[in-house]
């Protein structure tokens, strides 16, 4: 397919992908980065929480924080970083959700 013929919504997925790869090189699988992030969290936290967030929750609490910040100042890259947050959403609970 030509980039002429491709969406802009199809662009900004392509975009996001890209962008989640690049990060994914840099910082690792989101499995493994949420969970040293998520672990200091529920570390700090802990007084508060019910029970300990998941790699999962915390890419969904990613995606908030996303939308907040586009609420703010709307910019392409949020909404990149909303895509790669929902993929990375879906990686983590692929089990949970029947697709391992």
């Amino acid at each position: 397919m030509k980039d002429e013929a491709i969406t802009p919504r199809a662009r900004l997925l392509a975009d996001a992908i890209h962008a989640t790869d690049q990060r994914g090189a840099k910082y690792g699988p989101p499995e493994v980065h949420f969970a040293r992030t998520v672990g200091m969290v529920n570390a700090a936290f802990a007084h508060v929480l019910t029970r300990p967030l998941t790699t999962g929750e915390w890419a969904q609490i990613m995606v908030l924080d996303k939308v907040a910040r586009h609420q703010a100042v709307p910019q392409k890259d949020n909404l990149l970083d909303i895509a790669g947050y929902a993929a990375c959403s879906f990686e983590c609970d692929r089990e949970k959700l029947g697709d391992s």
